[in-house]
């Protein structure tokens, strides 16, 4: 009993992640506060679309934490974090410049 109860485990743990890529209906969703501008691929990773929305975003100069609740899933590197060097073109990694305040008020992708 206990080894047909540690199978069907094994098998829910590894249809869980099929069954919720299986829930989007495609291989890719937008989310984002600012006009559907974050692209997430079925593969995880995600990076902004849309530009002028960010823009505007960043413009406004938001939080950390509202930047984190608008983009999500863009990786946000602060001055002073530690980053690796890869080179990436799919703006999912935005380097911030900070104020005193701890506003975000400029930066760029990398």
């Amino acid at each position: 009993m206990e080894k047909m109860i540690r199978t069907a485990l094994v098998a829910l743990l590894m249809a869980a992640p099929l069954a919720a890529t299986a829930q989007t209906g495609s291989s890719q969703t937008t989310r984002g506060v600012h006009g559907g501008g974050v692209l997430v691929p079925a593969g995880g990773s995600c990076g902004v679309t849309d530009l002028v929305s960010f823009a505007q975003f960043i413009a406004g100069r938001p939080t950390i934490s509202a930047f984190q609740a608008a983009y999500g899933c863009v990786h946000l590197v602060l001055p002073g974090d530690f980053s690796t060097r890869e080179l990436r073109s799919d703006n999912s990694r935005y380097f911030a410049e900070v104020d005193s305040f701890g506003r975000i008020v400029g930066g760029y992708f990398q």
